[in-house]
């Protein structure tokens, strides 16, 4: 259902141009269009290079079996509460419009409770499975992380209980020890006690130093915490590490059991004495160690190097591509922003540990998002690339924006509209609707890279006239290019600018005939990583198959996505190298072909050439044209580059946290920032650290003093 363009705004409301349609965007169109009263005081326009928003959770389809293209994994978790509250939000609106194309908000997310780890041990590859039970939680509902009162406390009692079982830690309960819990940690699950894991008879030395912490903390328990009694705390929970490392060291390297359980409890001791010696719960600690790369920090406080290069943390790393220039022989994270966004996820999260999307992120909630906004009257101006931002002489404004109108819109310069439908719903398309425009022409790279080769004229964006405040929301890299002027006048936007890093990533889809358990993998759909690089993250992305248009004699049993980073020089080649695109793909597809050629059989031993072999089965590969034969079928999946200043994912390095400005530091009046790299309380590279900071520059605007869900963190 076309939605009509909105008209002039009146002269009486504040015109607002937000630069860059992804997700902080449209969060901040969101934010300032959520109210009749807002929607009288704002007129909010969004500036869109090429034919759809979304950003990095943009996405199309391809071919005749409209397959989802998209740039990678894509997992809503579930302590993302502001990313779940506009989405839901978005599908209020809908519904009281009758706008039923995107479904409903309830069939939308799918809950993943299970992580599964890929271990190397004694020469071959092993899967540790951790099953993250549910909770009565509503993802979208708020939630602060726990004092560190109540942290040292959950800590505790799950050290106790990985240490005795869960028997112990009941016959604390009825002594009156941490209240009764409805649900077992998650860290437990699957894991046994180091009496099964390390084949010894109890030490109750290791016990009871647990025990006498917990009678230290629960003596203070509603006062203020005594630095004694941290520090008592602390040594307390040192020489019970010690004491494990005497149970297990000669079993380690035999027992994988044993080596899970030193794992686990070596970095959770490492993190409690951390907590305690760098005071990481408040803000000034938390930022006083963003000079330590994660790994670093945790060593600083005693972890062992197996544990701090183990699997849980390179799982981490891996999730959020923390690699310097991408190498991944340079892992970089800031143990500030590492160990809050781990807070984050693993203590705040609501109803499931992770959500996927029936119908990935960009068809699932940017495209009702986009559609929500366009009701509420928000105009969007698609097709106009951003080139450059003007000052004014005196630095207090950005008096001007030039734009390049890439292509002309036959009904109106914001009446283009984007979907196609497919299976009855309303998609993104992999290209732009040429029927609407008056040059149909397609451009490769496509109109929204910044490597595209085509260019149109240009026009003035002009402060008081176009405008009168301005958001840009465009990613971080760009300013170096689009914004060279306000960094000559503004030391700490470009040093912001020259500070924060970015990595180029890649992935691969694949679509294969069996389904999951006939490609040998028995432990369900899973939040996956630690497998080889650069390859080493995997979503099953199977849901999907039934929004795409496979026939029934040639439909896919399983789909999934692998993610890794994709190594560069650091240095992006400029805007008229359109061939960067293409150069980086092919890389990408080499190391896709290398996955399936050589990886797969740990991973999926039923799709090999050989039962048990490294390489892939290519008859197993389903392709829409099935007279590819062989390899040639790699050429009917999906390799993708993501590349340049646009499409790199925002990085975490360690002492770059006080480079980032907040969304109203920017030092122009009525001028604000907003995107994952911003100071936005989670500093991790994510769609929620993006719609955080586009509410978060709403909320600036419009003046309301309401909290940000999460955003009193970093």
């Amino acid at each position: 259902m076309p939605i009509p363009a909105t008209p002039p705004a009146a002269a009486d409301r504040t015109r607002v141009a937000i630069l860059g349609g992804g997700p902080a965007g449209l969060a901040a169109a969101s934010g300032l269009s959520s109210t009749p009263d807002l929607r009288a005081r704002y007129e909010v326009t969004v500036y869109q290079a090429g034919w759809r928003v979304g950003g990095k959770c943009g996405q199309g389809r391809q071919g005749p079996m409209n397959r989802i293209d998209q740039n990678g994994t894509h997992y809503l978790f579930g302590a993302y509460d502001n990313c779940f509250r506009v989405a839901r939000e978005a599908y209020d609106v809908l519904e009281a419009e009758g706008d039923d194309r995107f479904g409903t908000y309830e069939d939308q997310f799918i809950p993943r409770s299970k992580v599964a780890l890929m271990q190397f041990f004694r020469g071959e590859w092993h899967v540790w499975p951790l099953e993250i039970p549910t909770n009565r939680g509503v993802p979208g509902e708020g939630g602060e992380l726990p004092t560190l009162s109540e942290f040292l406390s959950m800590a505790l009692q799950w050290m106790i209980e990985v240490v005795a079982g869960q028997g112990t830690l009941s016959f604390l309960h009825k002594e009156g020890f941490f209240p009764a819990r409805e649900h077992e940690h998650w860290w437990t699950r699957g894991i046994g006690t180091i009496v099964k894991g390390a084949g010894k008879a109890v030490d109750y030395v290791g016990l009871k130093l647990l025990r006498l912490a917990v009678r230290l903390l629960e003596d203070v328990a509603g006062d203020e915490l005594k630095d004694e009694v941290l520090e008592d705390i602390a040594g307390l929970v040192g020489t019970f590490r010690k004491w494990l490392w005497h149970c297990v060291d000669d079993v380690v390297d035999e027992s994988l059991t044993a080596r899970r359980v030193w794992t686990l409890l070596d970095l959770g001791a490492s993190i409690v004495i951390g907590a305690i010696e760098d005071d990481i719960f408040t803000t000034e600690g938390l930022e006083a160690i963003d000079q330590y790369d994660l790994r670093e920090w945790l060593q600083k406080h005693g972890c062992t190097e197996m544990a701090a290069y183990s699997e849980p943390i390179t799982a981490w790393y891996n999730a959020i591509a923390a690699y310097a220039d991408g190498d991944t022989d340079t892992p970089n994270m800031s143990a500030a922003a590492g160990l809050h966004g781990m807070f984050r996820l693993g203590l705040t999260y609501k109803g499931a540990f992770a959500w996927q999307m029936a119908a990935e992120v960009g068809d699932s909630v940017i495209a009702p998002l986009f559609a929500a906004l366009r009701h509420r009257g928000v105009r969007f101006a698609f097709f106009q690339r951003v080139w450059d931002l003007i000052p004014s002489d005196d630095g207090s404004h950005v008096d001007a924006v030039e734009v390049e109108i890439q292509k002309a819109i036959k009904a109106g310069p914001y009446a283009y509209e984007p979907f196609i439908t497919v299976k009855g719903r309303s998609v993104w398309p992999d290209q732009l609707r040429g029927e609407q425009l008056t040059d149909p022409t397609l451009c490769v790279p496509p109109l929204d890279s910044f490597y595209t080769s085509c260019s149109g004229p240009r026009h003035t964006l002009k402060r008081g006239q176009d405008y009168d405040v301005l958001i840009w929301a465009i990613p971080v890299p760009a300013m170096a290019t689009y914004c060279t002027k306000l960094l000559a006048q503004k030391a700490d936007l470009a040093n912001m600018v020259d500070k924060l890093r970015v990595t180029e990533t890649q992935s691969l889809r694949v679509w294969m005939k069996p389904d999951l358990e006939g490609l040998g993998w028995t432990y369900g759909p899973s939040v996956m990583s630690a497998y080889y690089q650069p390859l080493a993250t995997w979503e099953d992305n199977s849901q999907l198959i039934e929004t795409e248009t496979w026939p029934p004699n040639n439909r896919p049993g399983s789909m999934a996505t692998l993610f890794g980073p994709l190594a560069s020089d650091g240095t992006f080649p400029p805007h008229t190298d359109s061939g960067y695109p293409g150069a980086r793909l092919e890389i990408a597809q080499a190391r896709g072909m290398q996955f399936l050629d050589y990886f797969v059989g740990p991973l999926w031993p039923r799709m090999t050439r050989e039962r048990g072999g490294p390489g892939v089965d290519w008859a197993k590969l389903a392709v829409w044209d099935e007279g590819r034969k062989g390899a040639e079928r790699y050429m009917g999946q999906a390799p993708r580059a993501n590349v340049g200043p646009i499409e790199s994912y925002t990085q975490i390095h360690s002492g770059t946290l006080s480079a980032r400005r907040r969304v109203d530091e920017t030092g122009y009046d009525d001028f604000y920032i907003a995107g994952d790299w911003v100071r936005n309380g989670f500093e991790v590279g994510s769609v929620e650290g993006a719609v955080m900071s586009g509410l978060q520059a709403s909320r600036a605007i419009c003046g309301s003093p309401e909290d940000i869900p999460g955003s009193r963190g970093l």
